[in-house]
């Protein structure tokens, strides 16, 4: 079994987008259009979204997620960074739990 990398950004990407555009919509403020424009563009991520859209990801890595362990304290400056961050850390706490799970057989 492999880290379900592409599923796992897609969920994040996808809801931190929504988060982003709601935000802007509550405040008045104007997006880019484009998908990938918006992820790169410099937009404050805080940290308490990051945690509550990373629990997205807890079925398909079929454990609980510590948040304290993989989202950044202070927010992130991008969807992106926070992304890639995020899924950096899911990835070591896949292979930690995997480890585990091998050790235990």
């Amino acid at each position: 079994m492999s880290f379900p990398e592409a599923d796992i950004r897609a969920v994040l990407l996808d809801s931190l987008l929504d988060n982003v555009r709601n935000q802007a919509t509550m405040f008045g403020k104007i997006l880019p259009s484009d998908e990938g424009e918006l992820a790169s563009s410099p937009i404050e991520i805080d940290s308490l979204v990051v945690v509550d859209i990373s629990i997205e990801a807890e079925p398909l890595l079929g454990f609980e997620i510590r948040a304290e362990r993989i989202v950044r304290q202070g927010g992130y400056g991008s969807v992106e960074e926070a992304v890639s961050d995020v899924l950096f850390k899911l990835a070591k706490e896949w292979q930690k739990h995997h480890k585990l799970d091998h050790q235990h057989v």
